[in-house]
């Protein structure tokens, strides 16, 4: 079948989804092609349609009053249906794979308040428990936002099957706001892992049956989202880091440290080049920017 994909023509959509993308990627893209789906009228009417019709559901989308963001992913979305359209042979062209949205999204960097190198070294500190088997856990993830400057969403997907320890690599899957990437580990990193992996979750898997998920809670469970932000700041304290922070704080410093833009692009999975060169400034640019946020001019 033309443009199919090996095999693709075989499964369903919810298979090929899974295949393709992290199961947290999976649940955005299902919910954006159900919408579009429902919309258009059904299966046969969305295999059918034309640019004009594609359009006519964007401008729908726009009545709604949508974040920006929001309806950036779920036109994605759609465009991955029609994706996996032309990979199963039920179609043979892309009504819309060139459709570009220009609606506004706020992404500027704050590079006066991102951290040091000193504060990154600090957060690989973080995450001491007195219950077995979660420090080194805590430690890794720490070491995963640090060293790789993986998003919260990206360090949950991550499963067992990902991490290469002889070959001291990870392999990060691609997600709605990045790309995917293989990616290198620190020696430390090594010794991290192995000793999670053999020791440390295999004493968390108790409960329940192994989810396949790199990180597990101290139930056995997939690791969630929101205890990746309470384990950077644990106690109930203050939020000092954001696991974003943390992030753009890394790109900002490879960056700084003279590596290849088009390097960092791939670092950090963006999909486009001027989402990193958005952190890149000179030093000038950088204290007019913290001279205007915390003395502004009255």
């Amino acid at each position: 079948m033309m443009g199919a994909d090996a095999g693709a023509e075989k499964v369903g959509l919810e298979q090929w989804l899974q295949s393709k993308y992290s199961a947290a990627s999976v649940t955005g893209y299902r919910y954006a092609i159900g919408r579009y789906l429902n919309w258009s009228g059904g299966e046969a009417a969305a295999l059918a349609a034309g640019y004009g019709e594609v359009l006519n559901y964007v401008n729908e989308l726009r009545t709604k009053g949508l974040r920006p963001r929001t309806l950036k992913n779920l036109v994605f979305g759609m465009k991955i249906y029609y994706h996996y359209l032309i990979a199963a042979g039920r179609r043979a062209d892309h009504p819309c794979r060139r459709l570009r949205l220009r609606d506004a999204v706020d992404r500027r960097i704050r590079l006066d308040e991102l951290h040091t190198g000193e504060e990154l070294d600090e957060v690989l500190t973080r995450g001491t428990s007195k219950m077995a088997g979660l420090t080194e856990r805590n430690r890794m993830i720490m070491g995963l936002l640090v060293y790789q400057a993986l998003t919260v969403s990206e360090a949950v997907a991550l499963r067992v099957v990902d991490i290469e320890l002889a070959a001291g690599r990870v392999h990060v899957a691609e997600s709605v706001s990045n790309l995917g990437r293989t990616l290198p580990l620190v020696a430390s990193q090594i010794m991290q892992l192995h000793g999670y992996l053999t020791k440390d979750r295999p004493l968390l898997l108790t409960r329940y049956a192994d989810p396949g998920t790199l990180l597990v809670s101290r139930f056995g469970q997939p690791l969630k989202s929101q205890a990746i932000k309470r384990i950077v700041n644990p106690g109930g304290e203050a939020k000092r880091y954001l696991p974003l922070r943390i992030r753009q704080s890394v790109i900002a410093q490879k960056l700084k440290e003279g590596h290849d833009l088009r390097a960092v692009q791939v670092f950090a999975g963006h999909r486009q080049i001027s989402s990193t060169e958005a952190y890149r400034q000179n030093e000038l640019e950088q204290l007019r920017a913290g001279i205007e946020r915390h003395h502004p001019l009255q």
